[in-house]
């Protein structure tokens, strides 16, 4: 079953399955990779190429960047990194991290920082991110959504009128109106 998909600048269609890790689709040839070739674990969550063409994958079992044709896991002692299911560059070249349960982690110039629920995050279990045009990061959770910008957390729930407090997706129009499901 697929989890995730992603095109990398080569035009390489690369595809994250729920237990047979990544596929690889480039000019007609298909090539796998798993745990013997780097992949943490099976379970890729999703995948993802920064700015600078680095390709990461996220699985249950951690976190790993594709280098020299094979995966190499990430390692942080700041931030657990087993569980990420979505990730995402922002304008600023800093890359976000979203847990199903340890919170949202950030790695900017080399250190990762955890933001959780005792920051002000709507929950530890993050499903979307979104940077919207004035630079603000929103970070979906099954309670709520979070608005961070400049270090600073903001959080709306149901109390404050959100629907039912989950965000799966989010959006932003042409208008600038951020719109979340």
């Amino acid at each position: 079953e697929t989890s995730s998909l992603w095109q990398t600048r080569d035009g390489a269609i690369w595809v994250g399955t729920n237990t047979g890790g990544v596929a690889r689709i480039h000019d007609g040839r298909i090539t796998r990779f798993g745990v013997a070739q780097g992949l943490p674990g099976l379970d890729v969550r999703a995948i993802y190429q920064d700015r600078a063409g680095t390709l990461w994958a996220a699985t249950m079992s951690g976190l790993a960047r594709f280098e020299s044709g094979r995966f190499v896991s990430v390692k942080s002692t700041a931030a657990p990194l087993d569980g990420v299911v979505t990730m995402m560059e922002d304008r600023a070249g800093t890359m976000w991290f979203g847990t199903a349960n340890a919170g949202l982690a950030r790695l900017r110039a080399g250190e990762f920082h955890l933001f959780t629920t005792k920051d002000g995050l709507a929950s530890n279990k993050i499903l979307a991110l979104h940077e919207d045009a004035r630079g603000s990061l929103w970070v979906g959770t099954i309670n709520g959504i979070t608005r961070v910008r400049d270090e600073r957390l903001v959080t709306i729930r149901a109390a404050n009128g959100l629907w039912d407090g989950v965000a799966e997706a989010i959006l932003e129009d042409r208008a600038g109106n951020v719109w979340m499901t």
